[in-house]
């Protein structure tokens, strides 16, 4: 039953639907997140972001010059199962570390405006 086009189809759909959320969607939502957590530079969360683009250039001939030539379906496979476990790579940090804490919230002083008066009073500076 799953040797057969449409089902080829489906499943390199699949396929493409995972890879996107996972590239485009999570990629932006953690990397912030790891930033603040570890103290990352910017520099060095665009090289975790930037990853990912840097293996497509580097890998592309290679894969598109024996994937032309093998059977297709198990070239897809093997990119499923390789995405699965860049995935859990990604997410490893999160599971090995321990519990993130902010660290001291500082109290932010607010000072009120009179209504009537377009500048602060001298009790705010």
């Amino acid at each position: 039953i799953f040797n057969r086009p449409k089902c080829f189809l489906v499943f390199l759909c699949l396929f493409v639907i995972f890879q996107s959320l996972t590239v485009s969607g999570m990629n932006g939502v953690v990397i912030p997140t790891i930033e603040r957590r570890y103290q990352l530079s910017s520099r060095q969360s665009g090289l975790i972001s930037g990853s990912y683009d840097i293996a497509a250039a580097l890998f592309v001939l290679p894969i598109s010059y024996f994937g032309e030539r093998a059977h297709k379906p198990r070239w897809l496979g093997m990119g499923c199962l390789l995405l699965g476990i860049g995935s859990i790579v990604f997410t490893l940090p999160h599971f090995l570390s321990g519990k993130f804490e902010t660290g001291d919230v500082q109290q932010l002083e607010y000072c009120s405006a009179d209504i009537n008066h377009t500048l602060y009073s001298s009790a705010c500076g």
